[in-house]
């Protein structure tokens, strides 16, 4: 039986569009429910003794909490390309000092919550001066606000359910402790507690993410391609319960999987193609090289099933670069099915493929793709090869020097030159490194520059991932 893998199920997010849209420059803002509960206020409107009181509110327009927690890791996987324009709406509207300094803590409390900085979500907000009669009016602007300024950051959080109580003196709140209840899938050890380990795998995924693009950064962009699959092949694992289809599909922290670095957590094809497709987003192509995620069907003749794959658009030529079916002991396991070109078919109907083995596999667009992406990205080249040659790695560097010894006067520089082999590398360069820079510098073209008497060591790396280099040893003398 041929191993294939997909498995995913399109899911249509529409961010916080509501909630963005509610914040217009005349100052709409959500609406927010507050049901009482219990407490007994002050005796008869008017006391000097102390009181408490409890109500719920509720916020029935914020989104879905996977939709909210899509929109939070894309700005935070690529920036605050999407921060809302209305960060700072309650800041600027609201006038009285109590309820802005209500936001303001709530606000910090919030965003430290879904960073995963803070595990407890009861916040309790004092110094306050707000009118018994009005605390409710108050409590609600100061949550429709919130919800408007940083909805992404609420995806944690259960919106059916804010309860607040308040206390005070007199006729005057003086005190409100928010308990804001964590959704399930987010909870730790209480309703009030979140599960910080499982908010902080996004930041961290991020950060293994962007090391693993600075590692190839100064790679071909094929090589970057390559190393790319290979990166993300070791990293992953196939949720092998969607094949059964008892996997959860569309779930946003499928791309997280992939670079959180917890071998518990697998994925489907979803979260191969979104690696891939991250990666390339944030690399620097020398090239027009670029990356597009396709959805539809793939088959095997046999079997067939939805499926997440990517398109690569290099040196004039687009090709199919399934990196879920890449893994080893897929389909595409022997890189039949990466960076390659179809064996026959059109963008209209069906693509077909075939590996090593002489199974055919077959790759349908569905309609959402081809009218995202267009004939221009979703038409491949029509001959069966794979799109290039495997890039050849450097196996050894040698390093060659006009004099081990240099003086501070008359043998002040030189340039040493570095052999790579073997002579069909592809790519030759090295990049060039001085342990003492206060000794001797070395620039990019390998040329030495001697500062003071001592002995240095200059290092020559090829930059091709390999890992392999040279290093030399010079004296400096003061004569």
């Amino acid at each position: 039986m041929i191993n294939w893998r997909c498995g995913w199920k399109k899911v249509i997010i529409y961010a916080a569009a509501a909630i963005l849209a509610a914040g217009s420059a005349g100052g709409c803002i959500l609406p927010v429910q507050a049901q009482e509960l219990a407490g007994d206020g002050p005796a008869g409107g008017i006391s000097d003794a102390g009181w408490t009181e409890e109500a719920v509110f509720s916020c029935d327009e914020l989104e879905d909490g996977d939709e909210l927690l899509t929109a939070y890791l894309n700005r935070l996987f690529y920036g605050d390309t999407e921060v809302s324009a209305y960060g700072d709406v309650g800041i600027r509207k609201l006038t009285d000092t109590s309820e802005l300094k209500l936001y303001r803590e709530l606000k910090a409390a919030v965003e430290n919550i879904a960073a995963g900085a803070r595990t407890s979500t009861v916040v309790e907000v004092n110094g306050l001066n707000i009118r018994y009669a009005s605390w409710k009016a108050s409590m609600q602007r100061v949550i429709s606000y919130l919800l408007m300024d940083c909805p992404y950051e609420f995806y944690w959080f259960d919106k059916n359910s804010w309860p607040v109580y308040v206390s005070g003196y007199g006729s005057m709140v003086t005190s409100v402790t928010c308990s804001l209840t964590v959704a399930k899938e987010y909870r730790g050890s209480s309703t009030y507690t979140a599960d910080a380990a499982k908010i902080s795998a996004a930041r961290n995924a991020a950060a293994n993410a962007k090391a693993v693009v600075q590692k190839h950064a100064d790679e071909s962009d094929l090589e970057k391609l390559k190393s790319y699959r290979w990166e993300i092949c070791a990293l992953a694992a196939y949720n092998t319960g969607a094949i059964t289809g008892n996997a959860d599909y569309g779930n946003p922290w499928q791309l997280i999987w992939v670079f959180d670095g917890n071998p518990a957590t697998n994925m489907v094809c979803e979260g191969y193609a979104k690696a891939f497709q991250y990666l390339c987003d944030l690399s620097h192509f020398d090239g027009n090289t670029a990356c597009y995620t396709a959805t539809g069907t793939m088959s095997d003749g046999t079997a067939s099933g939805a499926h997440m794959w990517n398109i690569v658009s290099y040196n004039g030529g687009n090709y199919l670069a399934d990196i879920t079916n890449s893994d080893s002991g897929s389909i595409g396991s022997d890189g039949s099915l990466f960076l390659a070109v179809p064996k026959s078919g059109t963008m209209d109907k069906s693509y077909i493929f075939s590996n090593a083995r002489g199974r055919l596999i077959s790759y349908t667009y569905d309609s959402d793709t081809k009218t995202l992406l267009g004939r221009d990205v979703l038409s491949l080249a029509g001959d069966d090869k794979t799109a290039v040659k495997t890039p050849v790695k450097v196996s050894k560097v040698k390093i060659t020097a006009r004099t081990k010894t240099m003086d501070l006067k008359k043998k002040r520089t030189q340039t040493l030159k570095a052999t790579v082999y073997p002579a069909d590398a592809s790519n030759r360069k090295v990049t060039w490194k001085s342990s003492d820079k206060k000794t001797a510098t070395v620039n990019a073209k390998g040329k030495v520059t001697a500062k003071r008497a001592g002995t240095v060591k200059i290092t020559a790396t090829a930059r091709d991932g390999s890992g392999k280099k040279a290093v030399i040893k010079i004296k400096i003398r003061k004569k």
